[in-house]
């Protein structure tokens, strides 16, 4: 899948790239830094957001403890020449494509957990294919993974992916994870979700 032209394309940073080695990059770059969001608490993730010289592109770098990922979401009308010169630089990046091809040979629980987080993650924009990959992994599933699957289809909340949490919702095994994933809808969709409910 390309992305759309002016992004929003994510990079996943490995454990080989630093945030200091991505500030390194960045002020090599010209690179401007707009924002410096701090971390508000354990559950709160820290940003910050840089944009190229000509301000025509931004790109966001979350260290976020809720799918315990760092990653980088590039936006703008430079997205192909940011995104061309992080992958040239030889930085610790994955892109959807590599978390997909990881998706697909995950055989532990714990593998499984990993990339469907990482999945949620890196398809910011809906996929259905990342979707697709996604129910999949639940099917079939224990608790921990069927959990890691709804949330990080939470995580992005794609509207798209309401018909399949509102199943979760009345069908899941576990009792938890169908409220889970009723809190999920409620939390996308509110009021709406609740009027459906009671249909």
């Amino acid at each position: 899948m390309s992305a759309p032209r002016e992004g929003p394309v994510v990079f996943l940073l490995g454990t080989r790239t630093s945030h200091t080695d991505f500030e390194r990059f960045a002020r090599a770059r010209e690179w401007i830094l707009h924002e410096d969001r701090p971390s508000k608490g354990p559950r709160s993730a820290y940003e910050q957001i840089w944009v190229t010289p000509d301000r025509g592109t931004a790109i966001h770098y979350r260290d976020d403890p809720t799918p315990k990922e760092r990653f980088v979401v590039i936006y703008g009308r430079g997205t192909g020449d940011v995104a061309f010169q992080m992958g040239a630089a030889l930085l610790d990046i994955e892109t959807r494509d590599d978390v997909f091809e990881r998706a697909l040979v995950a055989a532990t629980d714990p593998e499984r957990v990993t990339v469907a987080w990482q999945l949620g993650v890196v398809a910011k924009v809906y996929d259905e294919g990342v979707l697709d990959l996604l129910t999949s992994l639940y099917e079939g599933a224990d608790d921990v993974v069927r959990e890691a699957v709804i949330n990080a289809i939470g995580y992005r909340g794609w509207p798209e992916a309401r018909d399949f949490l509102e199943e979760v919702a009345a069908n899941d095994p576990s009792a938890d994870l169908r409220q889970n994933a009723r809190d999920i809808v409620d939390a996308w969709w509110g009021e709406e979700s609740r009027d459906l409910g009671s249909a």
